[in-house]
């Protein structure tokens, strides 16, 4: 393992390289709409090449290229069990006492109205039965009105997968309910 000095120095001096190797990823949909992502992903792995490479083994450079790549190919793999499963913000998953919609939008809302008229309005028993849980914790931090970057902070995971955490409980929850 590598001094705190070192792995700074290693990061920052090759940097460039979580850049360079995003570029030599093939630019689908996916790999575009997640840029950000995916170069943070790529920093993790640069920092993990860092903290645990070998002078004797290997330039840093080629060992830092299979420590980015495969940062990138993990979080690619998380985002397909997600592909072909997304569902439009605006799907209808219930109706309230007065016969108006409630959309996935609703949930995802930060106003602390429309999640209590979610609470009132949609039988979640079933739904929250069938849960891991952290993903109930998501849940209810999302239904006490906390918004994405908090719920996220709290159980220390990035907004963006809150984000789609979110979604894919709705989703679940139009499968179960729906």
């Amino acid at each position: 393992m590598n001094d705190y000095k070192t792995v700074e120095e290693l990061v920052s001096n090759n940097i460039k390289l979580v850049y360079y190797f995003y570029n030599k990823l093939k630019q689908s949909d996916t790999v575009k709409t997640n840029k950000e992502d995916l170069i943070s992903e790529g920093m993790v792995g640069l920092v993990k090449a860092a903290k645990t490479y070998d002078l004797s083994k290997s330039k840093f450079p080629t060992y830092a290229s299979y420590c980015i790549n495969n940062s990138f190919f993990m979080y690619l793999r998380k985002l397909n069990k997600y592909t072909g499963k997304e569902i439009s913000i605006d799907s209808t998953i219930g109706i309230d006492n007065e016969g108006n919609e409630l959309c996935i939008s609703d949930i995802l809302n930060d106003k602390k109205d429309n999640i209590e008229d979610l609470i009132t309005n949609l039988d979640l028993n079933s739904f929250i039965d069938k849960q891991k849980a952290i993903d109930l914790k998501i849940i209810k931090l999302k239904l006490q009105g906390k918004n994405q970057k908090e719920i996220a902070k709290e159980v220390n995971l990035s907004q963006s997968y809150i984000a789609r955490k979110l979604i894919q409980l709705s989703k679940n929850y139009i499968k179960i309910n729906g």
